[in-house]
């Protein structure tokens, strides 16, 4: 890849594993702060350490930034995932003086606010629902999300009666197929990695939580063309770097931009194994001015899903997790309705064999743990 790596790095954020995954098959050294810290994310970092806040959804900035501090030494760089969307200057208080890869927190907030995000698409061309920052009038086919948010649990459909919160903005509703292409900048350069169909999940009153995804999703080539076409122009103006997402729904032959993640997104964990020295490698290097251009290894399509419990139980103390799961609980660990389980994973000849195949896991872990 050309640029020297540091080692190790301090990588943080709410869900961590893939990203120490990549670390590992890099040779790149890693201590990681997660909401998790489970076994697979320990097997793959120097040190892992659970830093859930009360609320078990959150990062406890203070115990975050003690940890860090103790880690000062060793650790000179970060790398964050998901939970900083909502306000990325409280990135700095963890890094204390640490080089970031990744996005500054004025690029996050460009495409993290509604407003700036729609100014953005327009700009660049790219199609985007009606999008308003007061309740429409008439309720139906419009959803409520929260500025700054991800996972979507934030998301809900609009109900007469609504009352408003701090951070709410209206989005129409667009039928179609939910969708998510990977990709990498350098600020002025775009490389897609790969397209894939994105799974939601109904989580307690919460419709579209995030479910998982099918990677190497068909499409229609005129979409591919536009997306690809415009991208680059959205990352100069948002002034983009390193891994990002960008969510939307495929509608017939057309399709509309619902979000952009700006940082590594849940789906390279899709494509890692298949990019040579791993995606977090290629996302510093992106960040350091350097878009990667070796070929992935292979066009194989897979999956990953998470399991909700749909009600309480608890891990057997004798249960043997099948090989196709990740991300586990503990033997004994008491779970929780609407909690995570695990993540369990698929690969098959084509994306629809892969996707019935991941369905199926993820239903035989919940009857397996009698958490259907």
């Amino acid at each position: 890849m050309g640029s020297t790596r540091p080692a190790p790095v301090l990588i943080i954020g709410n869900w961590c594993r893939p990203l120490a995954q990549s670390a590992h098959r890099a040779g790149i050294e890693a201590v990681v702060f997660d909401l998790f810290a489970d076994a697979d994310t320990r097997r793959y970092a120097r040190a892992a350490h659970r830093v859930a806040g009360a609320d078990q959804s959150r990062i406890d900035l203070e115990r975050a930034a003690a940890l860090a501090a103790q880690h000062a030494g060793e650790c000179t760089t970060l790398v964050y995932a998901a939970g900083f969307e909502h306000a990325p200057e409280q990135l700095l208080h963890i890094a204390a003086g640490r080089t970031i890869f990744g996005n500054s927190a004025a690029s996050v907030r460009a495409v993290k606010q509604p407003a700036a995000l729609g100014a953005l698409l327009q700009q660049a061309g790219l199609p985007y629902p009606e999008t308003r920052l007061q309740a429409p009038e008439q309720v139906d086919a419009w959803l409520v999300k929260q500025a700054g948010e991800q996972g979507g649990a934030h998301v809900l459909p609009l109900t007469p009666g609504y009352r408003p919160h701090a951070g709410d903005y209206f989005q129409r509703h667009i039928d179609g197929t939910p969708c998510s292409a990977l990709f990498l900048t350098d600020g002025a350069h775009v490389r897609i990695i790969g397209y894939s169909e994105q799974l939601t999940a109904a989580v307690g009153d919460a419709p579209y939580c995030y479910g998982g995804a099918v990677s190497h999703a068909p499409m229609e080539a005129a979409i591919r063309s536009d997306i690809e076409s415009k991208l680059a122009a959205l990352a100069r103006a948002a002034g983009l770097i390193g891994l990002n997402g960008i969510d939307f729904v495929v509608n017939g032959s057309g399709y509309f931009v619902l979000e952009i993640n700006p940082r590594p997104p849940a789906t390279l964990d899709l494509y890692d194994e298949d990019c040579p020295g791993g995606l977090l490698a290629w996302h510093m290097d992106a960040c350091n001015g350097k878009v990667a251009q070796m070929p992935l290894h292979t066009h194989n399509p897979r999956a990953h899903a998470v399991v909700y419990a749909r009600r309480a139980g608890q891990v057997p103390g004798d249960f043997i997790w099948p090989h196709w799961c990740s991300d586990l609980e503990p033997p004994g660990a008491q779970l929780a309705v609407h909690t995570p389980v695990c993540m369990v994973h698929a690969a098959a000849a084509t994306h629809v064999e892969t996707r019935a195949l991941l369905l199926e896991r993820r239903q035989t872990v919940l009857q397996a743990l009698a958490v259907d």
